[in-house]
């Protein structure tokens, strides 16, 4: 499942979508972060870098579980819909500020 829904998110993103965006939408529709799991341990700035060359599977999972809780902000604050949109287009300035703030 989890591989299927990166085959079909890669399909529809744009080229300059962030990493961060299509690890998180993956993580989130195959397996949401639980409620309790709000705060990301890596500031969303540094996540593209470690999503693409994690230095070990625990810097790796970490920055998956970080993806899941941006992008679950993201779905939560603008909804699915819109989220989808700016994977194939793109993401604004303005909200990826807003998710790293909140």
């Amino acid at each position: 499942r989890h591989e299927f829904l990166h085959a079909l998110l890669e399909a529809h993103s744009a080229p300059n979508s962030p990493l961060w965006l299509r690890e998180g939408l993956v993580e989130v529709f195959s397996d949401p972060p639980p409620p309790s799991a709000l705060t990301p341990s890596i500031p969303l700035s540094q996540l593209d870098p470690l999503l693409a060359h994690p230095a070990s599977e625990s810097q790796s999972a970490a920055a998956h579980r970080a993806a899941a809780i941006y992008a679950s902000r993201l779905l939560a604050r603008y909804g699915r819909a819109q989220a989808l949109a700016w994977l194939a287009s793109s993401l604004p300035a303005n909200a990826v500020s807003n998710l790293a703030n909140k």
